[in-house]
């Protein structure tokens, strides 16, 4: 586990292919569900759907989750400048860490109703992030991505460690804006959001961790080849 959503995209990739081995078409809303009911009914596993629609869908969107189990995915469109500056805030580095989630996530599900009130803020958040991301302001991007990492933490024993918070704290000193754990926490990626000009000197604090270019993809589990 790395908190890249490997299993999910696994599973989507899995359908796409099987549903075009059959010569039918399956949208990306279809996909996704189809996944959920495989990880989350059938295998078991103590998982949300949020991994299942990012990696059907792609791109950036506000996924909502509704209280009836209807899921609304909205797009962001942002302009190429400011999604160009957005990817250009963002480093990435492995932490070398590998953990198994479904221990964090099934004790973070155990704690829902004594941690409501911080994933109450949490989800608060995304409102204020997205309205930021449009605007293109990437500090308060940062501070909102610090906001969240404090509070997530506070759900689960095993989402921080000792060398997430040093790796973290190292990050910061050298001038991130924020940042936090992805996925489950306990291992995987460290995102961190940071002004271009700061980032070779975090690279230089983090240069005993790998960092893993990428970049944003509109497009969601597609079909390359077929025969």
């Amino acid at each position: 586990g790395t908190g890249l959503g490997s299993s999910s995209s696994f599973t989507v990739g899995l359908l796409n292919g099987l549903y075009s081995f059959l010569g039918k078409y399956a949208s990306a809303d279809v996909l996704a569900e189809k996944a959920c009911q495989i990880e989350i009914d059938k295998v078991g596993s103590p998982i949300g759907k949020q991994d299942q629609y990012a990696v059907a869908f792609g791109g950036l969107n506000v996924i909502n989750f509704n209280c009836d189990g209807k899921i609304d995915v909205e797009p962001i469109y942002l302009s190429p400048k400011i999604k160009e500056g957005f990817q250009n805030h963002l480093l990435m580095f492995y932490s070398g860490l590998q953990r198994a989630s479904n221990s964090i996530l099934a004790e973070q599900r155990e704690n829902i109703d004594k941690k409501f009130d911080f994933l109450k803020n949490i989800s608060g958040l995304v409102p204020v992030f997205r309205t930021s991301l449009e605007k293109g302001e990437f500090k308060r991007l940062g501070e909102l991505l610090h906001q969240n990492w404090l509070m997530k933490k506070e759900l689960s024993s095993g989402i921080s460690s000792p060398q997430i918070e040093e790796m973290y704290n190292t990050a910061l000193d050298a001038g991130a804006w924020g940042g936090k754990i992805l996925g489950a926490g306990g291992g995987g990626f460290l995102l961190v959001l940071a002004p271009p000009e700061n980032q070779l000197k975090i690279k230089e604090a983090l240069k005993s961790y790998q960092l893993v270019p990428f970049r944003f993809t509109d497009a969601g589990s597609k079909i390359i080849f077929k025969t």
